[in-house]
């Protein structure tokens, strides 16, 4: 007869407690970690735009310069005037010294190295010249600035100058 008897209605609960318990467990967990990787003090320490403004605008003005020297020199382009915009700054990574290894810090004091440094990240290119208008010019300039700088075609416009 006690076989018969039924379970508490706890007691089930209780069986399938952990099933739904766990997967909430590890998700938590999981978020836990990853905040406690992302807030540690030794983590990596890169220094984005933190360059000053005028280094920064003195980059852009020499990229300018450079990329107008070098469309001129394509067949059916005449003269030239040339934007770039930036899609992030300069990025520096510093490590502090230690007794005997180099760590990746935010420390600024003490035996702090500069262990890279990366240029800013082009955002777009603007062109406009003389023969911008002419299809055939276009895709000379496009693949020519796809190629020195490694950006999309969607991110480089051509435009005929007024005359």
């Amino acid at each position: 007869m006690e076989e018969n008897r039924k379970m508490p209605l706890w007691h089930d609960a209780r069986l399938r407690l952990p099933r739904a318990v766990l997967p909430l467990l590890g998700v938590l967990l999981g978020i836990i970690l990853l905040w406690m990787a992302g807030s540690s003090g030794e983590g990596d320490a890169v220094e984005a735009s933190s360059v000053n403004d005028a280094e920064t605008e003195a980059y852009v003005e020499a990229l300018e310069r450079k990329i107008e020297e070098f469309c001129a020199e394509v067949e059916g382009v005449g003269r030239v005037s040339v934007t770039v915009s930036l899609e992030s700054g300069w990025r520096r990574v510093y490590g502090k010294e230690n007794s005997s290894y180099l760590s990746v810090s935010v420390l600024s004091g003490g035996n702090t190295v500069c262990l890279s440094e990366e240029p800013p990240v082009i955002g777009g290119i603007a062109v406009v010249c003389d023969g911008g208008g002419d299809p055939a010019v276009r895709l000379r300039l496009v693949n020519l600035l796809r190629a020195a700088y490694g950006i999309g075609s969607n991110k480089i416009y051509i435009a005929p100058s007024q005359n």
